[in-house]
């Protein structure tokens, strides 16, 4: 379990200065940000992904150049897509989340900035029903091609009939 940074540790302080330089380059963007537990978490507006997610990782005080895993978290209203990065030089993390409402579930690919979200980004659209516009890749990775079910929604309802098919009694 992750302990906070004592006050004015080196991650802190270089934490707390990325989150002053994405304050000054996309405050407009941000919904909130923290640093918690020598996280950086950043939640922003949809429409903000590709800008700021490709400055995260080009910024030279930044510098994430690494996706450690990107999913979805749904809740009554809209599903949130949460991006963890990591730079791997400075050993910094952020967390980016961006809320996506269900009636119009789309978010920008972020393949062409992190090539290791792609088979992610594949799972969260397949299991969320969320649409990752510009993906070079969208085929369905897990459920067959006719199965327009999401399961990892809170709404799904799971039809036992359909879950033992196939299973000899």
């Amino acid at each position: 379990m992750a302990e906070n940074a004592a006050p004015g540790s080196k991650n802190q302080t270089h934490l707390l200065e990325i989150e002053r330089l994405l304050k000054g380059a996309h405050g407009q963007a941000l919904v909130a940000t923290e640093v918690r537990n020598d996280e950086l978490f950043a939640d922003i507006s949809p429409a903000a992904v590709p800008d700021i997610m490709r400055w995260l990782r080009d910024d030279k005080s930044c510098r994430f150049d690494y996706i450690r895993c990107l999913c979805g978290v749904d809740y009554p209203d809209h599903v949130t897509v949460v991006y963890h990065l990591f730079a791997t030089k400075t050993k910094s993390k952020i967390t980016v989340r961006t809320d996506v409402s269900k009636n119009s579930p789309a978010v920008s690919s972020v393949t062409d900035i992190w090539a290791g979200a792609d088979w992610p980004e594949r799972e969260t659209a397949e299991m969320f029903g969320l649409v990752f516009e510009g993906h070079p890749d969208p085929r369905r990775l897990l459920l067959t091609d006719d199965n327009d079910a999401m399961p990892l929604r809170k709404d799904f309802k799971l039809d036992y009939g359909d879950a033992r098919r196939g299973v000899s009694e």
